[in-house]
């Protein structure tokens, strides 16, 4: 056989367990959400919640059909209360306000996310304890974890850019950055208000940060910095 002839019947035997929008039934049969793949069948994204009753607990496959699951659509969750939920660690991208106004007290985040996306957790209020950002975390978007009771953050050496208002009222006393953050570009205005924390970093520790705002509580300003601040009001 051709060579044309060959790829026609290659993908004749390939055929893509999923067409289009599916539902996915947990263990006792119900409804949960509902899921589609990419063009090359090789991505699960996660579309929207479809369950008639209320489910409290949450718990996404690492798999479905065989197919890794990778995505959470924008609004997949929202409004949706749910007191638990469990992500595979296949998940590279949280949507914008995925999960927001979830009910959660604990969350273990996916070891392969890449993305959090705008508003993804906001008003998760009854979030407490530590969360610890996982490795390959380079962006968490605006207002992503705005108001809860977070009180110590942990971030990876991958994290690039903290958006505006990312943990805005949360009560944070401790913030860590691995690898003294050195990828880190930007931490956006109120990206940390009102956070309570007593060993705030020297600023110039992170050495690729480009953006940031001097009324930042978790960043400590150096006399020189400060007074050069003064300068450049004074000259706009």
């Amino acid at each position: 056989e051709t060579p044309r002839e060959k790829e026609n019947s290659e993908k004749e035997e390939f055929k893509c367990p999923i067409s289009d929008l599916e539902t996915f039934k947990n263990a006792a049969g119900i409804e949960v959400f509902s899921y589609y793949v990419n063009q090359d069948c090789d991505e699960i994204v996660i579309d929207s919640y479809v369950a008639s009753d209320y489910i409290a607990d949450l718990e996404i496959p690492e798999k479905i059909k065989d197919i890794e699951v990778t995505a959470i659509r924008d609004r997949a969750f929202a409004n949706i209360t749910f007191k638990s939920i469990k992500l595979p660690d296949s998940i590279k991208y949280i949507g914008k306000e995925a999960f927001r106004e979830s009910d959660v007290k604990e969350l273990v985040l996916p070891e392969n996310l890449e993305v959090i996306d705008d508003r993804a957790f906001q008003y998760a209020n009854n979030l407490e304890g530590t969360l610890e950002i996982p490795e390959n975390v380079r962006y968490i978007g605006q207002y992503a974890f705005q108001s809860n009771y977070l009180t110590s953050i942990v971030f990876p050496e991958s994290i690039e850019i903290i958006e505006d208002g990312a943990f805005l009222y949360s009560e944070l006393e401790n913030i860590e950055f691995k690898g003294n953050g050195k990828n880190l570009r930007k931490i956006g205005v109120d990206a940390f208000s009102v956070a309570k924390v007593d060993n705030k970093i020297d600023v110039r520790a992170f050495e690729n940060l480009e953006i940031y705002d001097f009324n930042n509580p978790i960043l400590y300003f150096p006399e020189e910095l400060l007074n050069k601040e003064g300068v450049d009001n004074a000259a706009n």
